[in-house]
């Protein structure tokens, strides 16, 4: 099986002092690095690079060995390639997006465009340095949607009360996002967000009130949770 994965760059992109094979000390951004490292780590794939975007297309295994350790997701993988990444620049400034597997190079075009999807969507949608095409799927079926108007609609209809309530002194968007994104656990909630759970219990109360309807019911969370992900992938034009 094979995957495809892109590597996105942006303009400031930082740079560091490194030594070169020859012992020279020269100037390399955290994409070159990357590249790098990505040599290193995964000897037998093959990586494409045009100005700031890279696509690597990655065997899963070859005949000498898995391309990834045993146990070890493309997830697990590519956050302990960030992490060594972040040791070597003050910020990252790089943006990876991976495709679906597919069974035989023949069907590459499949995960190159799964790839694709993911770098643009998750871009806007996800607050990471990584997209997987299986976790923005539901966000570009919305995308390719015949009318976006009506997305829009139903967006309003369900959060309108909370985007346009001059009362509400907080960012209750992500609140409510993150209370669902862990299935309306406090403690959860307060460590993602980096806040008391007194102050997440009181914002999602408001939040409540706000909204007039049970958060504990089924068929409304769900709801909330596509008017949300509609939110996100349509951020500035609700």
């Amino acid at each position: 099986r094979y995957l495809v994965f892109l590597i996105r760059a942006f303009s400031n992109s930082s740079k560091v002092t490194a030594l070169s094979d020859g012992h020279k000390e020269v100037e390399l951004s955290e994409f070159d690095i990357m590249l790098h490292l990505i040599h290193q780590r995964l000897p037998d794939a093959f990586v494409h690079r045009e100005s700031a975007i890279a696509a690597v297309i990655l065997p899963e295994s070859s005949a000498t060995k898995p391309a990834f350790s045993q146990g070890e997701t493309p997830r697990i993988f590519f956050e302990k390639l960030l992490a060594d990444l972040s040791e070597r620049v003050r910020q990252l400034n790089l943006h990876i997006a991976i495709g679906g597997p597919v069974e035989d190079i023949h069907h590459l075009s499949q995960s190159y465009d799964q790839a694709a999807i993911a770098l643009k969507i998750g871009q806007t949608v996800h607050h990471s340095n990584i997209s997987f095409y299986s976790s923005v799927q539901i966000y570009d079926i919305f995308a390719k949607h015949p009318d976006p108007e009506e997305l829009k609609s139903f967006c309003r209809s369900m959060l309108s009360p909370l985007i346009d309530n001059p009362h509400i002194r907080f960012d209750a968007i992500t609140t409510l996002e993150t209370y669902l994104g862990v299935n309306g656990s406090l403690e959860r909630s307060a460590s993602t967000l980096y806040m008391h759970v007194s102050t997440v219990k009181y914002r999602i109360n408001r939040i409540k009130e706000t909204l007039g309807l049970d958060l504990e019911d089924a068929e409304y969370r769900l709801r909330l949770n596509i008017a949300l992900m509609i939110y996100r992938l349509l951020l500035h034009d609700i």
